[in-house]
């Protein structure tokens, strides 16, 4: 879920991703009445990512997001990390893992991070291939394999190329113990968890409204054969 403030609300939507840039799809709704659905599609035991959309752009940390994303659920929160001070001001507030944007940071913090904490959890941002920034590109396999020398025990994969290709996850699914990729769609994500990957993020408002439209649909299969005499 990519949340931001207005008027004193927490509002959500859709996810979008340009490179790195991520922002919330113009139809807005309420964080809280989304993240109640959730129960309908969901069990409690599964975590929600939130992407402060704020903090990804001023690369900052938006105290009000922090503070009012608190639920029964774990909650993981993408924000804008750079340095172990960071990541202990954003700890201050109501979550359980941080997510540690790659391109925000450095190795040598991301060593002094994990050493603090084992709550703070890596965000590689993908393009064919090659990991964040442009500055110092690098081979995914090549990130994974510093990232697990490290002791992260979790990496988030998103992949932001152009067109999806269902081959970055045949080449890394040897490390599918340790990376979370994330899927644009629920047919991408069978198309990922038959790679091996069984945790998978997807979008909350497309998870929400395939399943509902999934319903729906068999609501009306079903009442059609009514119709036609068939129990």
């Amino acid at each position: 879920m990519p949340l931001h403030t207005k008027g004193g609300n927490i509002l959500t939507a859709d996810i979008i991703f340009s490179g790195t840039s991520v922002t919330a799809a113009n139809d807005n709704l309420c964080y809280k009445d989304l993240l109640k659905s959730l129960a309908d599609v969901c069990g409690k035991e599964v975590p929600v990512v939130v992407v402060d959309v704020k903090g990804m752009k001023k690369k900052d940390i938006s105290s009000e997001i922090l503070k009012d994303v608190k639920s029964k659920r774990d909650i993981w929160v993408m924000t804008g990390i750079i340095d172990a001070g960071d990541m202990m001001d954003a700890f201050q507030g109501n979550i359980n893992k941080l997510i540690v944007p790659y391109h925000f940071t450095s190795d040598s913090h991301l060593k002094e991070m994990i050493m603090l904490s084992d709550c703070c959890i890596p965000a590689l941002f993908v393009d064919n291939g090659n990991v964040y920034p442009l500055g110092r590109k690098n081979d995914l396999r090549n990130a994974l394999r510093t990232l697990e020398r490290m002791n992260f025990e979790k990496t988030l994969v998103f992949d932001v190329s152009s067109e999806y290709s269902p081959g970055i996850w045949e080449r890394i699914h040897d490390h599918s113990d340790t990376v979370i990729p994330y899927a644009p769609s629920q047919d991408v994500a069978a198309e990922i968890r038959e790679r091996g990957f069984n945790n998978i993020m997807i979008s909350a408002v497309k998870l929400i409204g395939d399943t509902r439209k999934e319903s729906r649909f068999q609501s009306s299969v079903f009442s059609s054969q009514d119709r036609r005499g068939f129990r």
